[in-house]
């Protein structure tokens, strides 16, 4: 379902309807970087009944929109996105679940909005770097990486982004696994990922 907020911001969002309805507890994932809504497809039939799965494809990233505007992509725009979009599907309480930058998102959308969120399941996220020269340093690497999104490519960007040590482990899924990830990977939009390191 597409969920327009304004002329340029659209967002994609993945539920069942019918789970939507009713006493069921929502559960709301946020995926990390380079990621997409459909990263959580594969866990969803394994969810229990009394709640109700409904994952987001961040700005940016999957089928949302790729605003040309860096200040789109800050935590407070992207609050109050999550919020409107909360709202407009009348998911109330729900359990936000983020991985690494959804994470950060979830974690920084329910300090600004407490009262709107159930609980949090967060999953290789920190609330950010607090010594200021290492957030320089992961700022200046962050603004690198942006810059070689939009002057290489996606495609050179998933072989470089998928060969770091941090994702190895995942070389270990079968072969069609991994094809999908990478699949879905190569579906960003390279404005969209460059916007996300610089905003974000």
């Amino acid at each position: 379902m597409k969920v327009r907020l304004s002329d340029e911001i659209i967002y994609n969002v993945v539920f069942d309807e019918n789970k939507l309805k009713g006493d069921s507890i929502p559960l709301v994932f946020l995926h990390g970087f380079s990621g997409s809504a459909k990263d959580w497809e594969f866990i969803f039939n394994q969810i229990p009944s009394r709640f109700s799965p409904l994952s987001i494809d961040l700005l940016g990233h999957g089928e949302s929109s790729s605003p040309e505007n860096v200040q789109d992509y800050y935590f407070l725009r992207q609050n109050s996105h999550l919020k409107n979009i909360l709202e407009r599907l009348n998911i109330r309480n729900p359990i936000l679940f983020g991985y690494s930058m959804g994470g950060r998102a979830a974690l920084t959308f329910s300090f600004a909005n407490p009262d709107m969120v159930r609980s949090l399941i967060l999953e290789s996220s920190t609330a950010g770097i607090s010594n200021f020269e290492e957030r320089l340093t992961r700022a200046e690497s962050d603004e690198q990486l942006a810059d070689r999104i939009e002057l290489f490519g996606i495609d050179k960007f998933v072989d470089h982004w998928m060969n770091i040590p941090l994702f190895d482990s995942l070389k270990n899924i079968p072969q069609e696994k991994y094809a999908e990830v990478i699949a879905n990977k190569l579906r960003n939009n390279r404005t969209g990922l460059a916007n996300s390191l610089r905003g974000f």
